[in-house]
């Protein structure tokens, strides 16, 4: 009876998540208890893969129904990004929001990787220095 409940408290937790709820809100709303590692507990459950995977399985079936996707958000934001400020009532907040929105979706801040293996210098610096001991 035990696993059953802590199954349903467990899908009741990954529907919170994928309603855009913190951790921490989706275990009081599951009915966790509460206690002096509440919050840690709350987060800890919510990396486990098997909500995450639950959580992007809830999220994926919503916006299906909704038909929306990365790319009809990313037009929407671009709709945004573009248009003539002189005659909209978008503000220029709006659309700096929706540019720094699309360029984080499209990984225009990602980190650029940066191969360090020298082409092979390493090596010879240590037979550099192998033979300067020698």
């Amino acid at each position: 009876m035990g696993a059953s409940r802590n199954a349903r408290k467990l899908e009741r937790f990954a529907q919170e998540l994928a309603l855009m709820k913190s951790p921490v809100e989706a275990s009081r709303a599951a009915g966790y208890p509460a206690g002096t590692s509440f919050d840690s507990n709350a987060r800890k459950r919510a990396c486990r893969p098997d909500v995450k995977a639950r959580v992007a399985e809830l999220q994926g079936k919503e916006a299906e129904l909704v038909g929306v996707d990365s790319a009809w958000v990313q037009r929407r934001l671009k709709e945004i990004a573009e248009v003539n400020l002189g005659k909209s009532k978008i503000k220029v907040s709006d659309q700096i929001a929706s540019l720094n929105l699309l360029a984080k979706m499209i990984g225009a801040f990602a980190p650029e990787k940066i191969d360090l293996g020298f082409g092979g210098l390493g090596n010879k610096l240590d037979a550099a220095l192998q033979r300067s001991s020698d």
